[in-house]
């Protein structure tokens, strides 16, 4: 089946996938290892300055629990430390360490260098043209947020949805 015979949703996953798959191999081979779309957006935040994780998972809209999870597998793996005054955790910030800087410029090269690549195979108004049908397709899911965080009405059911359902609310 070619690229033609393919739904458009089907094509986007796809291309999510093989975006994904390169971005690792890219950042493995620099140096940059175990990271992926659920950790690099943390990395682009703290970029712009220090965080706590609460203000993290509030501007991600994810569960404290969620982002706490993520922070900690940066933390191990030496892309981010946290700040602040011995024992006192309400104070704590996280900071984005050199190891965190290359590997989020070398993501920000990585997407520079797909756009310029689809720009010289099918021209910039393709990509024009392809940004408006993704933001169509995102608006029309009614996800229409940062990409960052997890879709808001999973979020919404997560949050407020009985964990399990068919045991009683403790």
């Amino acid at each position: 089946m070619n690229d033609d015979e393919r739904d458009l949703i089907s094509l986007l996953r796809l291309a999510d996938d093989a975006c994904e798959r390169h971005r690792a191999e890219v950042l493995d081979r620099a140096g940059c290892p175990d990271l992926n779309r659920a950790l690099i957006p943390i990395l682009r935040k703290l970029i712009k300055g220090d965080a706590s994780v609460g203000a993290l998972a509030a501007e991600m809209r994810i569960p404290m629990g969620e982002a706490a999870r993520r922070v900690n597998a940066l933390e191990a793996r030496g892309y981010v430390r946290r700040c602040g005054p011995a024992g006192d955790i309400r104070h704590r910030v996280l900071r984005i360490t050199a190891a965190g800087r290359t590997a989020t410029e070398i993501d920000r090269q990585l997407e520079a260098d797909l756009e310029r690549q689809v720009v010289a195979r099918l021209g910039a108004s393709a990509l024009d043209i392809a940004r408006q049908v993704f933001a169509a397709i995102i608006g029309e899911t009614g996800t229409a947020d940062d990409g960052l965080g997890q879709h808001p009405a999973k979020e919404r059911a997560r949050v407020s949805a009985h964990p399990h359902p068919r045991r009683p609310r403790p």
